[in-house]
């Protein structure tokens, strides 16, 4: 039940010409530590280096944490002391030496994470990014694509509570394999817009709770085929009270399409200001 929820930039980073990608996941810190120190985490023991500090999204980046050759499989946080996530700032790579397949929860309730890199590239073997950044309340953009996630089936509650993102990819290719979008931008009230085209989303079949309480977003798209396999929308966009896009033609293609809809129920809920609210059935909200 979504009641349940409720109890819970990308790097702007300007490479050097013909300087090379690190092989390493490299963690932002920002620690009172003076010196290096030692980061117990769920995938072992790793050194905070000092650096010489300098300004990130509005912190200060004062260390920088290194991972390598770990495989990433197993679904869970990098830690589950506080203190650890809360010192995390920033994702700048990936790295190339890790082995990522399932990353859920990896990021969650890193409530100081600001931003990640400028791409997914390094992840395209990741299946399930569930809770991935669940929490992040801190992060304020994505990369500008989701190229490079294209193993990805289950991405529930990947941005859940991410108060101030304001924005995601203008489109949905990149996810042509994601079959659960559930509560994928639940909470995320900064959020304004969503692409104009659900083409890309060809295998979803689960976009329950998708953008529910998304309370900034004004539009639901236009184009619609890309939902052509979805059977749950419960409560897709409820809570949206700033929707003012067509949500009367989005119910009609959602009502009559050849792949029927299941479970719709409270899916369109509170968003009186849209375009077509009181022609659609009272089961739909």
């Amino acid at each position: 039940m979504y009641d349940m929820l409720t109890a819970r930039r990308r790097i702007m980073m300007t490479k050097k010409s013909g300087e090379a990608p690190s092989t390493d996941m490299i963690l932002l810190i920002n620690s009172p530590n003076t010196g290096d120190f030692s980061v117990n985490t769920n995938y072992g023991a790793f050194t905070a280096a000092k650096v010489s500090e300098y300004p990130y999204l509005g912190t200060t980046v004062t260390h920088k944490l290194s991972i390598s050759n770990v495989t990433f499989s197993l679904g869970q946080p990098l830690s589950n002391d506080f203190t650890v996530l809360e010192f995390i700032v920033g994702v700048e790579s990936w790295g190339s030496s890790n082995t990522y397949t399932n990353t859920s929860a990896l990021f969650q309730e890193c409530t100081s994470l600001r931003g990640i890199p400028d791409s997914w590239a390094g992840l395209g073997a990741v299946t399930d990014a569930s809770y991935m950044f669940d929490f992040c309340t801190s992060l304020t953009s994505i990369p500008s694509s989701w190229e490079g996630l294209g193993a990805l089936t289950d991405a529930s509650y990947m941005f859940a509570f991410c108060i101030s993102l304001t924005s995601i990819p203008s489109s949905w290719e990149g996810l042509g394999a994601l079959t659960d979008a559930s509560c994928m931008f639940a909470e995320c009230p900064s959020l304004t817009s969503i692409p104009s085209s659900w083409e890309g989303l060809g295998a979803l079949t689960d976009a329950s709770y998708m953008f529910a309480f998304c309370t900034s977003l004004t539009n639901c798209g236009t184009i619609f085929t890309g939902l052509a396999k979805v059977t749950d929308v419960r409560q897709l966009f409820d809570g949206c009270t700033g929707m003012q896009g067509d949500i009367h033609a989005l119910y009609v293609y959602l009502s009559t399409k050849p792949i029927a809809v299941s479970y719709n129920s409270y899916c369109f809920r509170n968003c009186t200001q849209a375009v077509g609210y009181d022609l659609i059935p009272s089961s739909w909200k």
